[in-house]
């Protein structure tokens, strides 16, 4: 390991052995001058006392820039040095009472602190510098001399020393270390809570989500589905009328050629013309109330609507008796009625069969995994899946024509469109316009939707992606729909997803590469 680029606590074990070995040393050095200058060799107590106001030094330093890399070399290079020149002072290694032993410190230090490598290149100049006392020794005339009892009492105090401060090191470090061990499993096991948190979260926002769109499809099911069976309920009413009326006309004496007459009289257009309809319900109104009709308003609106009017009711009267025309204008009345509710039932259950299968293709029932992937189609569905929510407001989708297939995950980009679409909608609270629109770039397909809500606060924007975050007031949001969507474009489909607001316009843009023209 090095020091450049070290974890945050692995940077605190190493600041505590660079700290206590300076203060260690630094300690000795200042009593080690003490000695000399009792033993009088002033000279030679320069070199200690030097390495302790340097040592003070660094550490000042340090506090103040917090250079680390320099606050580590500077006593592995002070340690190295000061004491090989002292040597050298006092005459060699023997001479000096294996003063130069303490240089052994330097590679140790440089090992725990710095790395392996550097402690390699300065244990070959800690070994270097011991051959250069051990050839002074017979070599080179010392400047100041120890007496040979000061030489002895010093090799062994120095061989004490140095490995006494070596043990002590390594110990703290391998304390350190173990210590380090000890956070990094804790830091681990929050780490897997965290990320089991996360994805609890993350199932739960996607079960949120299937919650409301369940509550959404069930809300457009249930309007039709209503709707249909309140117009089947009728038309069964209507049937039976019409089978009872049927027989009537037959004890009348209303034959085949007389119901054909009446058919062609039903499949009469109605005028698109309100007044011209209104008029006509007004004077066939007179007209049935004149012959005491029960509910006159009732009939005559259904028979305006078919195009009859008072002087087609005389044309009628012509040819058959009172009887037999308000029978078969009861007929014809209910007829239309029944076509009118036939209509309604289609509407309704066509509008089923359209939810239904926005639903089967937004769920993707016939296929998983990576595919082909028709995003219009995805897009459209989704917006079917959320008509109820995005009730009240506009939705203007443009669509470049023929858009190239993305290979992807159509079910995991469908959560991708329902996130931002349901994101946008209750930004604008049931008012408002977004747009939503898809075109290619090069290889790229983007999708964009855009809104004119008030935009996302500043404060946020460039962490909107991030979980946890959300505009929304407590209890309304997991905030992790963004960073769902965010995962799903950037780490399940290799494509990007950005955003720009500000108030009056959110944009949102999604690009998913790779599109297979």
């Amino acid at each position: 390991m090095t020091a450049v680029g070290a974890t945050t606590t692995d940077r605190r074990i190493r600041e505590t052995v660079v700290m206590g070995f300076t203060w260690t040393v630094t300690s000795a050095g200042a009593v080690w001058g003490a000695i000399y200058v009792g033993l009088g060799l002033p000279g030679a107590a320069i070199y200690p006392w030097a390495f302790a106001v340097l040592s003070v030094t660094n550490v000042i330093a340090y506090r103040y820039h917090r250079l680390f890399a320099l606050f580590a070399c500077v006593p592995v290079f002070a340690i190295l040095l000061i004491p090989f020149v002292l040597a050298l002072h006092l005459g060699g290694l023997i001479a000096s009472g294996a003063v130069g032993l303490w240089s052994l410190l330097a590679p140790i230090g440089a090992l725990l602190v710095i790395g392996s490598r550097f402690a390699l290149c300065v244990f070959a100049a800690f070994a270097a510098s011991i051959a250069v006392e051990v050839w002074a020794d017979d070599n080179l005339a010392a400047v100041e001399l120890l007496s040979s009892d000061a030489q002895l009492g010093f090799l062994l105090i120095n061989i004490v020393f140095v490995a006494l401060v070596a043990f002590w090191a390594m110990r703290t470090f391998i304390a350190a270390n173990d210590r380090l061990a000890i956070e990094q499993q804790r830091l681990r096991a929050v780490e897997k809570s965290y990320v089991a948190q996360e994805a609890m979260l993350r199932q739960q926002e996607r079960l949120a989500t299937l919650g409301r769109l369940s509550a959404g499809v069930a809300h457009e099911l249930n309007n039709p589905a209503a709707a249909a069976g309140r117009a089947t309920t009728h038309l069964g009413e209507v049937v039976n009328r019409l089978v009872d009326e049927a027989a009537v006309l037959l004890r009348l004496g209303v034959g085949s050629e007389g119901i054909e007459w009446m058919w062609s009289m039903a499949d009469g257009e109605a005028s698109d013309d309100s007044l011209d309809v209104a008029d006509r319900e007004e004077g066939l109104v007179l007209w049935l109330g004149s012959r005491s009709v029960d509910d006159p308003w009732d009939l005559a609106n259904a028979l305006a609507s078919l195009g009859f009017d008072v002087g087609l009711l005389n044309q009628v009267s012509e040819r058959y008796n009172e009887r037999q025309v308000l029978g078969s204008l009861h007929w014809i009345a209910d007829v239309a009625r029944a076509r009118t509710l036939l209509d309604e039932v289609r509407m309704s259950t066509g509008r089923i069969s359209e939810i239904v299968g926005a639903l089967k293709g937004y769920s993707h029932m016939d296929g998983a995994g990576v595919a082909p992937v028709d995003v219009v189609r995805g897009i459209e569905d989704t917006l079917v899946i959320l008509k109820s929510q995005l009730s009240g407001i506009d939705v203007d989708t443009r669509f470049d024509p023929q858009l190239p297939h993305v290979v992807g995950n159509g079910g995991e980009l469908n959560q991708v469109w329902t996130n931002l679409l349901a994101n946008a909608a209750d930004a604008l609270e049931g008012r408002g316009s977004i747009v939503v629109s898809a075109r290619c770039e090069g290889s790229d397909l983007v999708v964009e939707v855009i809104d004119d809500g008030s935009g996302i606060p500043v404060d946020i924007i460039e962490t909107v992606f991030d979980p946890f975050v959300t505009t929304k007031p407590p209890g309304q949001g997991t905030g992790l729909g963004l960073s769902l969507s965010h995962q799903i474009v950037t780490e399940r489909h290799g494509g990007s997803i950005g955003v720009e607001s500000r108030p009056g316009h959110t944009r949102f843009t999604v690009r998913l590469p790779g599109a297979d023209r």
